[in-house]
């Protein structure tokens, strides 16, 4: 889980990442 913390904080920040948001939103679901 604490890969998913950095790559949550640049979807916040608006930073590219290497997969998009979707998948962030379906891991805190």
């Amino acid at each position: 889980m604490s890969t998913l913390s950095p790559l949550l904080v640049r979807a916040a920040r608006g930073e590219p990442v290497d997969r998009p948001p979707v998948w962030a939103m379906r891991q805190a679901g």
